[in-house]
């Protein structure tokens, strides 16, 4: 019996603790794994290091050292909005203020560059490494297959996806009701399958690039509209007063669709987001991501036990299910084996005497200490008010305030008047 051909599978990472969890994860016969490196958002901090970035990724046509960065510089053939300014040029002139929308711009530039690799290689899914995948390898192999005949004609399939709860509510009871047919459905769009007016459901449809793939006619269209188009890649609202990046998962589906591509999602996904793995660029919305995923294995089928977590992930949904709260991250890397030790000021649950107690989470506890200390102050200071002792507590402050000062210039003035008398007595000798 002929084998089926593995399942190849490019993973943009960093490397570290994330990269051997990938590994571990696709550990089979069924699948090949290769990575493609990320780019570090300070690398994006200078004007040669984010120029020579973007012709890596493929969004600059000429080679920045033959022309900006050359010496003397030489103008780029290539244009943007600017009539008075080449293309490298107002890049990084809108770029070099990012600030924290830095490594937004270094996520979009990391899947751009991987995503010709993948195309070259025949790859079937693009993933990062914040994923997790289902723990039944072959099972997840082949609905790999089976979603790919399905959407055989799209320019870009979405294995694993998320959004706000509201949204993947109306998703699940809507939209792929409407519109999936056998395991595949047109990417939600707003005008399209939905408007402002439908309820339950607000901003962008989904989230997430985390498990995709694109096909080279998709990967040029994400390109060139990047090419043609600074404003889709850096923009600037009218009260805004530096440009922002636009995120890689909301630019695909919007860059393939406007240049006449398909976009077609999984019914079901396959991959999802570790648990309270934090996200290096919107780290505050890790819990939700949570409520999102847990709400998505829930429609469809799915739970936590047939996910491949790591041992400080399960920890983490062990005590969501006890606790009904997500928390807390689990570091930068991970932290893979940390399970049961304290996290940033929290605790996991902690084994003693063969039973599990349920640990307080310090953070909490000390976020209730400060709103408490606040409230005494401020009744405090209520009553100071009202007893009309605050006006003359200030004067009485002002008047040391003054006192002090006018003791340390009586004690400058008396330091150079004998400095000044010892000075005219040397003289005089």
């Amino acid at each position: 019996m002929e084998q089926p051909e593995k399942i190849k599978v490019l993973c943009i990472s960093m490397g570290g603790p994330r990269a051997d969890s990938i590994r571990a994860q696709l550990n089979h016969p069924s699948f090949e794994l290769v990575f493609s490196p990320g780019v570090p958002s300070r690398s994006l901090s200078t004007k040669k290091g984010l120029l020579n970035a973007c012709y890596a990724a493929g969004i600059l046509m000429e080679d920045p050292a033959l022309t900006t960065l050359a010496e003397p510089p030489a103008s780029s053939s290539q244009r943007g909005q600017w009539d008075d300014m080449d293309y490298p040029s107002e890049l990084w002139k809108k770029g070099k203020h990012l600030a924290r929308d830095r490594a937004v711009l270094a996520c979009l530039l990391a899947h751009l560059t991987a995503m010709p690799a993948a195309v070259e290689m025949r790859a079937d899914i693009i993933i990062e490494d914040n994923v997790r995948t289902l723990r039944d390898l072959p099972a997840l192999a082949e609905q790999i297959r089976s979603f790919q005949a399905a959407s055989s004609g799209a320019d870009v399939r979405y294995f694993g996806y998320l959004g706000p709860r509201d949204n993947l509510t109306y998703l699940y009871s809507t939209h792929l009701p409407a519109h999936a047919v056998d395991g595949a459905a047109p990417f939600p769009y707003r005008g399209e399958h939905f408007n402002d007016d439908t309820p339950g459901i607000s901003g962008a449809a989904l989230w997430g690039a985390f498990a995709y793939m694109v096909t080279a006619r998709g990967h040029e269209l994400v390109r060139d509209r990047l090419r043609e188009d600074i404003g889709s890649l850096l923009w600037r609202g009218k009260r805004m007063r530096v440009h922002v990046c636009k995120p890689v998962d909301k630019l695909i589906p919007r860059a393939v669709r406007e240049g006449g591509g398909t976009v077609v999602i999984k019914e079901k996904a396959c991959f999802f987001r570790a648990p309270m793995l934090p996200s290096k660029i919107h780290g505050k919305f890790d819990a939700e991501f949570c409520r999102s995923t847990e709400l998505q294995l829930d429609r469809s089928g799915i739970k936590w036990d047939e996910i491949n977590l790591e041992p400080a992930e399960r920890e983490t949904v062990a005590l969501h299910e006890e606790t009904g709260e997500w928390g807390p991250s689990l570091g930068v890397g991970g932290d893979q084996g940390k399970a049961g030790e304290e996290t940033k000021g929290t605790t996991l649950e902690v084994k003693a005497g063969g039973k599990k107690k349920k640990a307080e989470t310090y953070a909490r506890e000390e976020r209730r200490k400060e709103a408490e200390e606040r409230k005494r102050k401020k009744d405090e200071w209520k009553a100071l008010r009202a007893s009309g002792h605050v006006p003359r507590m200030r004067a009485l402050q002002r008047k040391r305030r003054a006192a002090a000062l006018l003791a340390g210039a009586v004690v400058v003035l008396g330091f150079g008047v004998v400095l000044g008398l010892r000075l005219t007595r040397s003289r005089r000798r």
